[in-house]
């Protein structure tokens, strides 16, 4: 997509309040990776990632990457091998599952790591769960069943002190990632679990980094977000309004009312009312 499509609208972003920003790219050559890291880095991201973990047919299927790479470790070495010489300084990294189908053993893991490692990677964000890569396993089925293993995630930080590890999947409280940061790792990643529950997680900055919260009311919120949205969809005729306005869908989950509110946002945005308007 960055190689071939409109690189302005894939890598573009709010360069004044967005950073840190990590770029995920997805690729199983390693040509097309370094000249698409390349292609990025006037964009000054301050991360570069390389996608092992997602399991969908589309990827790790007809594709042959993201999970299908944890498959073939000298393949995924010499892709990150070519980032790390085409993002000249820039850390690359890596998110992954701790296997694929049988193919899910800790020392599987291990030899995985060390692999990439070879190449130059430092920093790992591990989903806890393996990825079943059959075509009637769905990505949704994937996130859900297979069971989660924290513990191999917490044996790689006491075994490769070096590196650094950041715990991903089912996460949902505070309390399950202050519990998780006792184990060593760097951070934990939270993922669908912030769109399901935006105005929950609005107080991570305070709860975890001790920062202030600014305290916006969900008004102010969606005020802010309406200037934001407007501007977004005047830069990017393609931007539909399902995507621009998924972000506030669950703003209100649990307030009376809230059917209303996403059944307004449904029916305004099918017919395409002005986002200001709608928001």
């Amino acid at each position: 997509a960055i190689i071939h499509g409109n690189v302005d609208r894939h890598l573009r972003y709010h360069d004044s309040i967005e950073h840190p920003v990590v770029l995920q790219l997805g690729g199983s050559n390693p040509d097309s990776l370094s000249k698409a890291v390349g292609i990025a880095k006037p964009y000054n991201y301050d991360v570069i990632n390389l996608n092992c973990g997602c399991p969908s047919q589309k990827v790790s299927g007809k594709g042959c990457f993201g999970a299908a790479l944890m498959r073939d470790r000298e393949l995924t070495r010499k892709l990150c091998a070519g980032m790390i010489e085409s993002a000249e300084g820039t850390p690359v990294t890596v998110k992954c599952r701790i296997g694929t189908d049988n193919n899910d053993s800790y020392e599987e893991l291990c030899q995985f790591i060390e692999c990439l490692a070879s190449a130059g990677v430092r920093h790992f964000i591990i989903h806890a769960r393996i990825a079943v890569l059959d075509k009637n396993f769905s990505p949704k089925q994937n996130r859900e069943i297979p069971p989660l293993r924290y513990d191999y995630v917490h044996r790689l930080v006491k075994d490769y002190p070096d590196y650094t590890f950041v715990l991903n999947g089912g996460v949902k409280t505070y309390e399950e990632i202050e519990e998780a940061l006792t184990h060593g790792v760097a951070g934990v990643m939270v993922g669908r679990e912030i769109l399901a529950q935006p105005w929950y997680w609005g107080d991570v900055d305070r709860r975890l980094f001790a920062s202030p919260n600014p305290g916006l009311s969900r008004r102010e919120i969606l005020e802010t977000y309406s200037s934001y949205a407007k501007e977004e969809m005047k830069n990017d005729p393609k931007l539909g309004h399902g995507t621009i306005l998924k972000p506030v869908q669950n703003l209100f989950v649990g307030e009376r009312g809230v059917r209303k509110y996403k059944q307004t946002l449904s029916e305004m945005g099918a017919r395409k009312a002005p986002v200001d308007e709608i928001l």
